[in-house]
């Protein structure tokens, strides 16, 4: 038999039958092999670049999301070497800064200062954000996520309209919780203490624990 072979592809019953060549299929096979070919070599690209950038020392910050608004972190202290100034300004401020834009009102501090007394992390940390405090509007503290730090009573009160969307007291106690210190703290949507020990006593004392978060003070590692 010398007439060309052919393969009769079955359709459904609502079609005609068609013949379609070995070559003819061989072709659309290869091309179809090399259609899934340039779909593959994209996604194995993408994983080995993400293996790459985990792989090297690259900031971790450029795989982290920023956050759509911005932080407000009020410490009413000034510019000196104060626990609650040292925890902020040398710590929390140049951690927060790779995921949102901080807004840091506290004491002004001198050039002098910042070159000689701070590192070259933290006086960058601290220009980037340090704003004056009269020169912060309300509409600007009610887009923000608002920290006050330091004494509860000196926390800032704010209207319905003006109110932050999220207002956190960074509070701690070397004893028991004073009654006045519980009223004001009502305020805060959320607390920051810095152990479990304060959370125990903010308990006692009669803060919802739901409000409590357990926030240790930065260390660094390097």
């Amino acid at each position: 038999d010398n007439e060309p072979r052919s393969l009769v592809l079955k359709r459904p019953s609502n079609t005609a039958p068609s013949a379609v060549s070995w070559a003819d299929l061989r072709r659309r096979l290869r091309t179809m092999r090399r259609l899934c070919a340039c779909a593959v070599l994209p996604i194995l690209l993408l994983l080995l670049l993400l293996l790459l950038l985990q792989a090297t020392a690259l900031p971790r910050m450029v795989l982290k999301p920023r956050l759509p608004f911005e932080i407000e972190w009020r410490v009413p202290v000034g510019c000196d070497f104060s626990g609650f100034f040292v925890e902020v300004v040398c710590g929390f401020i140049p951690a927060l800064q790779s995921l949102a834009r901080v807004v840091l009102l506290t004491g002004e501090c001198d050039e002098t200062f910042l070159d000689n007394s701070l590192t070259t992390r933290e006086a960058a940390a601290y220009r980037r954000s340090w704003r004056k405090e009269g020169k912060r509007s309300a509409e600007q503290t009610a887009r923000s996520v608002v920290l006050e730090h330091g004494d509860p009573c000196l926390m800032r009160s704010f209207s319905q309209k003006n109110r932050p969307l999220w207002i956190i007291a960074r509070a701690m106690s070397e004893g028991r919780l004073s009654a006045d210190h519980l009223e004001c703290l009502k305020r805060a949507d959320e607390i920051w203490v810095p152990t479990d020990w304060h959370i125990k006593t903010f308990f006692a004392a009669g803060v919802p624990p739901s409000k409590l978060i357990s926030m240790p003070e930065i260390v660094d590692v390097e």
